[in-house]
């Protein structure tokens, strides 16, 4: 179970947070114990406003259709 936000929809930061609830006892004699887990992300794209322009700037290939 997560949430996470994207501040752009190109090129930019986006942050994240997941919870883990597992369902397995850690440990044999105490049945008490599960693992789990929160994790924060932090993306931050290197480089992808200028991949992202040169993928605009390239010339569309058209294909033909192979009806016949």
């Amino acid at each position: 179970m997560g949430i996470g936000y994207r501040f752009k929809k190109i090129g930019g930061l986006s942050v994240g947070l997941s919870y883990f609830q597992g369902l397995v006892n850690v440990y044999k004699e105490n049945s008490k114990t599960k693992n789990n887990s929160i994790f924060l992300k932090l993306n931050l794209p290197i480089g992808a406003k200028k991949s992202a322009k040169k993928i605009e700037e390239a010339p569309v290939i058209e294909t033909d259709s192979l009806s016949d």
